[in-house]
This record gives C-alpha cells, sequence and structure tokens, in this order.
C-alpha cells in the first residue's frame, strides 16, 4: 500500500513538473545595422505557430526554453536560433544579415 502511494505522488509531481514547461510569450526584436527590417516571418519549429513583425521590426511569439525559431524574409538571410532560459529575462535581440 505504502509502494502505491509512493507511485501515485510521484506520478503527480511528474505531471506538475511538465506543466511548468509551458510556453510563454517570448518578446523580441530583429535588427540589422545597414537597413530597416521589415516583412520578417518568425516560425517556432517546436509548437509550429508563427508570427509577423510588428512596429519597430518587434515580435512576440509562444515558446519556450530549446525552441527553435527561424527567422526569414526576403530581403534578409534566414536564421534558426535555439532559445535558452536567459533569452526570456530581457527583450530578444536577433540581427540578421543583408541577403545579397
Amino acid at each position: 500500500m505504502k509502494k502505491l502511494c509512493l507511485v501515485v505522488l510521484l506520478l503527480i509531481f511528474q505531471f506538475g513538473h511538465t506543466q511548468t514547461n509551458a510556453r510563454i510569450i517570448l518578446h523580441g526584436q530583429v535588427v540589422n545595422d545597414s537597413v530597416e527590417v521589415e516583412n520578417v516571418v518568425i516560425f517556432n519549429l517546436n509548437s509550429k505557430t508563427g508570427a509577423v513583425l510588428k512596429q519597430n521590426a518587434l515580435f512576440a511569439i509562444a515558446a519556450k526554453a530549446n525552441d527553435t525559431l527561424v527567422f526569414s524574409s526576403l530581403s534578409f538571410v534566414t536564421k534558426k536560433v535555439v532559445l535558452t532560459e536567459e533569452d526570456f529575462k530581457n527583450t530578444f535581440i536577433v540581427k540578421l544579415k543583408i541577403f545579397t
């Protein structure tokens, strides 16, 4: 009986832990040193969701640590970024290179 209670408690803790890894909104900005950034699509490969740039090249997308974001545009080189816990602490900045 004690072993059964222990197993049930461990399962409850496991389910509770997986819920803490839910996606939260990541706020970021896409920048380039030479030109104004516009028409960039951001896609989360893990959750299969996307976002587009807003004013001032800002974006918001649901993500969590270890998700892969893809930034693509006709004007810029496509870039893939794997997120870490640190990326959620401040505004996430992504530098894109001009496609030549």
